[in-house]
């Protein structure tokens, strides 16, 4: 059974590393600031392949008001450590990324006009989870071997199960 990744509760009982960021984002409250725009943590952390020093939280919003957003997110997070704000098309797909350091972590905050459960990220992430509750810890440390080698996460489940073409995109075939 999937866990609920629109609720962190999960990560009070994951990894050490699961635990130490679930603890920063209650204190911090940033999920709190967001709860406007639907806020989900994604990626690497919520799959346990987070690699310190090489991995960042990601938290996926929703929002089509960038404007609106930015002037949020200066207010907000611009005390952070290395606040930065760009906007950008991620695959044709209009966002505004928001990055900023917080005892440790790097934050990545995406924010698109999509509902955060059809974003891209969030797919991947429910796919990637199902793969490696079927490969077991065999696969996770295949996953892990090719990350700390440098490979991304998506282009490195591509690569051990052999798909084709754009890693992005064929991962996303694997959808049921």
């Amino acid at each position: 059974m999937l866990p609920d990744f629109e609720n962190i509760s999960y990560l009070r009982s994951g990894s050490p590393i699961q635990r130490k960021a679930y603890d920063l984002l209650i204190h911090s409250k940033i999920l709190y600031h967001l709860r406007p725009f639907r806020p989900i943590l994604t990626g690497t952390l919520p799959l346990d392949l987070f690699i310190d020093g090489k991995s960042d939280l990601d938290i996926i919003c929703q929002s089509s008001d960038f404007e609106s957003v930015e002037k949020f997110l200066l207010r907000t997070f611009a005390a952070y450590s290395g606040f930065s704000i760009l906007q950008k098309n991620t695959r044709s797909v209009p966002t505004l990324i928001c990055r900023f350091h917080l005892e440790g972590f790097l934050f990545e905050l995406f924010f698109q006009a999509t509902d955060p459960r059809e974003q891209m990220a969030y797919r991947h992430m429910l796919i990637e989870y199902k793969l490696l509750e079927k490969g077991g810890d065999t696969f996770r440390r295949r996953v892990m071997e090719l990350k700390m080698q440098g490979t991304k996460t998506e282009p490195a489940f591509a690569v051990l199960l052999g798909l084709q073409g754009d890693p992005y995109e064929s991962l996303l075939s694997l959808e049921e």
